[in-house]
């Protein structure tokens, strides 16, 4: 009889840790996604820019905020790339390469000292990458 009474004291502790676990979750995603929401929006203002910088950090931002999405979604990796890598299920084919498309005019506006790249390309790629970012979300 006293092992039932420990199995079910066991249970009862289970069952609340598991309870506590899943509601502190619930406004830790909720507060993340707040987040994302407001640094999408951001992004989005410097895109409709003529500004040839604004428009490449947008790009910059919006990068960045794809990081953050993946971390946030426990999407495992050291980088963004290896993030990208192992969250290839939660996109559709053309939106995982679009995403992919987009990192890497980043990374090379970013980590290239000459480059020739279009404000309209930017445009593009950024205007992609949020959407897809937001339907993530």
């Amino acid at each position: 009889m006293e092992i039932v009474i420990v199995i079910v004291v066991i249970l009862i502790v289970i069952a609340i840790v598991a309870l506590v676990a899943s509601s502190s979750g619930g406004e830790d995603e909720a507060q993340w996604k707040k987040i994302a929401k407001s640094n999408i929006y951001k992004a989005e203002s410097k895109i409709n820019s003529n500004n040839y910088y604004e428009v490449k950090d947008s790009l910059v931002e919006l990068d960045k905020l794809l990081d953050y999405l993946l971390k946030n979604k426990r999407v495992k990796g050291e980088t963004l790339g290896e993030r990208l890598k192992n969250a290839s299920p939660m996109f559709t084919r053309n939106d995982y390469n679009d995403l992919w498309n987009a990192h890497k005019l980043r990374n090379q506006l970013v980590h290239e000292v000459e480059h020739s790249i279009s404000i309209t390309t930017i445009k593009n790629n950024s205007r992609t990458m949020a959407s897809i970012i937001k339907k993530s979300i």
